[in-house]
């Protein structure tokens, strides 16, 4: 991606070309190589969409030399006042493009070249818009790569279930919320091993096409919720199964997390400065401790829910993996899954449901330093039921997240006829909420070797906001059982602070 010094030294070498250019076949062709250049720079830049958009306009028109000195130097100005700068998010680079133009036999990559951002997992997604010369291929399709080195387990093994995953979803769901594998390969990009998947994105949109974390409308983002909440249930699940064997609730949801040694351990030690003991204290509140109850979940008598629904599960879901049309138009409003390689086609529902939810606590209550508020709010979220309203006196984006996503279970609870079923369900959430609490400890609890020393100092408060998310999530799990805790009481831990 051509840098910013550069691409305003290039848009001044056009209107210095533009006050000399020639005949009618030298300013034409002027023109379209112009055209390109700034399409191809500048159209994923909001600020510079309706300038991009009317040098195009221009192109069919005879020359007109004001208009297009005017016109560029607008667009120049416009750069030298953007605030930041993508030097490399919105181009593919050669190898890449190389690879797309092959497999989908590709006459042209359109210049509305996007990058949705570096995923979690370390993958990098592009959206592009290509013609094809089959034109019955012509479209948008969604580009992922990661470097193979990096990014291994279920990640790498993506490719084997995403055509699974999308040929045995139903039709409705599937052709409306999923993305079509079309390829896969690995590929030598600049010296790195690659792996390359190319997914058909069925959209008309692709500049209005953003993560659901990036959504800039808050109110469009309430609704996105409660719709993927709602469809994750009653279209991806339509007919779940109900089991009352639930002893691999955790082991199943939490591979290579909660055994000796692993992060869940190392985690809670850091954390805590006495990890054996039941109870976890602060200024404000005593829980159960989550390390202490949850590494051996048959010795004790809070898990005992009398049936657990289960079924798809995408396993990773998180505001990345959710691609929404950023509109003010509700009919216009869509919204694709992507990323399968954490899918379970037996999994435990609700999971799905609580992970987004801790993903967008963690996004909302990100600059809030210390845990006392987040404990205050994390309690009242937590501890109202799926049934009803949180309507306190909290920080209101969580308070609409949270809300939509109940509001989806319960639309779909109230239409399944489940109203004997309700003491189950809430428990389930309790417990998708623990088990989502975990993962995103662990995730925030990496090996010291894995980030830098900045980076893991940021992370300590994240890890204690988790930890006592979780707490509190387990507390509610207890009440919800009317179970009241170990009574061998042997001492109470706390966080540590320092």
């Amino acid at each position: 991606m051509i840098k910013k010094d550069e691409c305003i030294r290039a848009l001044n070498d056009m209107i210095a070309s533009a006050a000399v250019v020639g005949d009618t076949d030298e300013s034409k062709s002027f023109q379209e190589s112009s055209a390109i250049f700034i399409k191809k720079t500048l159209n994923n830049y909001e600020k510079a969409r309706s300038l991009v958009d009317d040098i195009n306009q221009h192109i069919s028109r005879p020359f007109n030399k004001d208009y297009f000195i005017k016109k560029i130097t607008e667009i120049r100005n416009m750069v030298a006042s953007l605030d930041s700068w993508n030097d490399d998010s919105n181009i593919l680079t050669e190898e890449m493009e190389k690879y797309i133009v092959e497999q989908l036999v590709v006459e042209e990559i359109i210049g509305d070249i996007k990058e949705l951002g570096d995923g979690k997992s370390g993958a990098v997604i592009h959206l592009i818009k290509v013609i094809c010369k089959d034109y019955a291929k012509s479209g948008h399709y969604i580009v992922k790569s990661f470097d193979t080195e990096k990014v291994t387990g279920t990640a790498a093994n993506e490719v084997r279930t995403s055509q699974s995953i999308y040929e045995n979803s139903p039709d409705d769901f599937r052709d409306n919320h999923l993305v079509r594998p079309q390829h896969s390969d690995t590929i030598n990009d600049e010296h790195i091993m690659k792996k390359v998947m190319i997914f058909d994105y069925a959209t008309d949109d692709l500049l209005g096409s953003t993560a659901l974390c990036k959504l800039k409308n808050t109110a469009n983002h309430s609704k996105y919720i409660e719709a993927i909440s709602y469809d994750l249930l009653k279209k991806w699940n339509a007919v779940p199964t109900q089991s009352r064997e639930q002893n691999d609730f955790f082991t199943s949801l939490l591979i290579n997390r909660l055994g000796p040694d692993e992060r869940f351990e190392e985690g809670a030690k850091k954390v805590l400065d006495y990890p054996d003991r039941p109870w976890v204290s602060t200024r404000n509140g005593t829980y159960p401790n989550p390390f202490y109850y949850i590494k051996s979940t048959s010795d004790f008598d809070w898990f005992n829910s009398k049936g657990m629904y289960k079924g798809r599960i995408h396993g990773d879901f998180h505001g990345d993996n959710i691609i929404c049309i950023d509109t003010d138009k509700e009919m216009d409003m869509k919204y694709r899954i992507i990323d399968y390689s954490h899918f379970k086609n037996d999994g435990y529902l609700l999971y799905d449901h609580a992970y987004l939810e801790i993903d967008r606590y963690l996004h909302i209550y990100g600059k809030i330093k210390g845990w006392e508020k987040w404990e205050n709010d994390m309690k009242k979220l937590v501890e109202t039921s799926f049934q009803n309203k949180c309507e306190e006196s909290i920080t209101l984006i969580a308070l609409a997240m949270r809300n939509s996503i109940c509001n989806g279970i319960k639309k779909w609870a109230t239409e399944k006829h489940l109203e004997k079923q309700v003491s189950n369900i809430e428990m389930q959430l309790a417990l998708a909420r623990v088990a989502a609490g975990i993962k995103f400890f662990c995730h925030a609890n990496k090996k010291e070797d894995e980030y830098d020393e900045e980076k893991k100092k940021d992370d300590e408060e994240k890890k204690k906001n988790l930890f006592l998310y979780v707490a509190i999530c387990l507390n509610r799990v207890f009440k919800l059982s009317h179970y009241s805790g170990h009574e061998n009481n042997i001492g109470v831990a706390t966080i540590k602070t320092d």
